[in-house]
């Protein structure tokens, strides 16, 4: 599984899920990224086959609705409630999700919450 951290994620968290071995890159941690809108952001996702993980449900969901929609399909949905990892990190939940589903595929079309 290869994730795309969203702009809230810090780029640190990226750079600990890579040091535990999994694919992750964080839109915080590239100054080119920064300005994108969601639709941007989502597109790259798709592009480089990462799965989105965000709080933004209100913006990223009827993105995912809509790739899904036409066809396209996205790699999936992580979707961060801001109550469960208030003043701390999502990290050992990620590194959970990558555990359970290790494929690139396997949150193909679909959500996750954490």
């Amino acid at each position: 599984m290869r994730l795309l951290l969203d702009a809230m994620f810090a780029a640190k968290l990226a750079v600990e899920l890579r040091s535990r071995g999994i694919d992750a890159t964080a839109i915080d941690g590239d100054s080119s990224f920064l300005a994108l809108s969601d639709q941007k952001v989502f597109l790259i996702a798709q592009l480089e086959c990462r799965v989105v993980v965000t709080e933004n449900v209100r913006h990223f969901r009827p993105l995912a609705e809509q790739a899904y929609g036409v066809g396209d399909g996205h790699p999936g949905t992580i979707f961060v409630a801001r109550s469960q990892h208030s003043g701390g990190s999502p990290l050992s939940a990620l590194v959970q999700v990558a555990k359970d589903h290790p494929g690139d595929d396997d949150l193909r079309n679909r959500e996750l919450w954490l």
